[in-house]
């Protein structure tokens, strides 16, 4: 029997997260929900951190009993509601929305506060019979297939990070096995080139604003995006959603650059974020990098071509993924391939080639010549004191 499409309010949120929620919504959930006003919605996602939002349930929910999503930093233990605690993680917010159509579908004898992670009989019969979402397939939730390679799961442990859910793991290295370059889809599945992407914008706009000394526009986007003259600036929302999405998708259409002379004493009237606290432009081509290539190796790099880096990234700025400290500690110590470095620290191929992706693109990679004879690797992992530091500030 085919489900009901409920209507689903969004109370007490910025024009930013609503923009945001309902773009999660319409890729996630689309044959579960469909975005209402809230005089005719089933049911309702709310900010209960914010006193309009708390203000808006209590009008719209608590007095008709409509079940609801609220997202709190901690659990408001309110009747009829799913507790989803914030920073909100995807994965979080795809159970809530199995679980809300399970409380709206409920006879009233059964109400009372969600609060449990664990699914109801309902919920695990609703995913039995349709599968509505498709939820993010992490590296630790990733099951081998063929030859899976060095498929250790990602821990804390190993490789400290600040900021990363296992989601966004996925986001920045992917989900693929270990492959060798002898299979067949080696070249396909490895191989990512950054023609028609956003990235390939990005850099013609930094090479445009340095070459004109203008600001330049990168037009056509969900978001405002502009470089610095400089071009070692870059006005742009890093955790804008869409920017993510962009990143990932080829451009059917390339945006259009503009380049505009803007008096620096205009800046602040300009541009919402002071220069000062912009993302530098490394900072954003790593962190697109990331996004685009997906744990590939972005062209010209091979799996098998002996490489190092230049210098040590700026990882108290740049994205940290997985592994990410002893790849460069071994990148800025030997000439090695993606492929070796890999099977040195018996990790994932994808963390590997993420790394060189981002290096280089922020032009991080020196290549070098094929040697006959075989590099000795003196490695043994240990706790730098970069790595100490940020573990502790993590379990702080």
């Amino acid at each position: 029997m085919k489900q009901k499409i409920l209507n689903v309010a969004l109370l007490g949120m910025s024009e930013k997260n609503v923009s945001t929620f309902a773009y999660f919504i319409r890729k996630q959930a689309n044959e579960l929900l469909k975005l209402s006003t809230a005089s005719i919605a089933d049911v309702f996602i709310v900010d209960f951190d914010n006193p309009a939002g708390v203000k808006l349930w209590q009008e719209h929910c608590a007095k008709t009993a409509s079940p609801a999503i609220v997202l709190a930093m901690e659990n408001p233990n309110k009747a009829k509601t799913i507790w989803v605690k914030k920073p909100v993680v995807s994965n979080d917010l795809q159970k809530a929305f199995l679980r809300l159509i399970s409380l709206y579908n409920s006879p009233a004898s059964e109400v009372e506060a969600e609060t449990q992670p664990a699914p109801t009989a309902k919920v695990e019969q609703l995913v039995a019979e349709k599968p509505p979402i498709k939820a993010v397939e992490t590296p630790a939730s990733k099951t081998n297939k063929g030859k899976a390679g060095y498929q250790r799961s990602f821990s804390d442990e190993f490789s400290p990070n600040l900021t990363l859910s296992k989601d966004e793991i996925a986001e920045c290295c992917g989900i693929r096995n270990d492959m060798q370059p002898s299979d067949k889809d080696f070249d396909k599945q490895v191989m990512f080139t950054e023609d028609k992407t956003l990235l390939h914008s990005l850099k013609q706009a930094i090479k445009l604003a340095k070459d004109k000394q203008m600001v330049v526009y990168i037009e056509g986007l969900p978001l405002a995006f502009a470089v610095l003259p400089e071009g070692d600036k870059v006005f742009v929302d890093l955790n804008n959603r869409h920017l993510r999405h962009l990143c990932v998708m080829p451009m059917q259409v390339m945006p259009q650059l503009k380049a505009v002379r803007v008096n620096p004493l205009d800046y602040n009237s300009t541009f919402s974020v002071p220069v000062k606290h912009m993302p530098s432009t490394e900072q954003v081509l790593w962190q697109m990098a990331l996004w685009a290539a997906r744990g590939r190796l972005i062209k010209p790099l091979t799996a098998t071509g002996k490489m190092r880096l230049r210098y040590w990234p700026n990882f108290t700025r740049w994205q940290i993924t997985p592994y990410a400290l002893q790849i460069a500690a071994l990148w800025t110590r030997y000439d090695l391939s993606p492929m070796d470095v890999a099977q040195t620290l018996k990790i994932p191929q994808r963390y590997v080639f993420a790394v060189a992706s981002a290096a280089q693109t922020v032009d991080n990679v020196e290549f070098k010549a094929e040697s006959q004879d075989a590099i000795k690797v003196d490695w043994k992992p240990k706790n730098s004191l970069f790595a100490n530091i940020l573990r502790s500030l993590k379990i702080a």
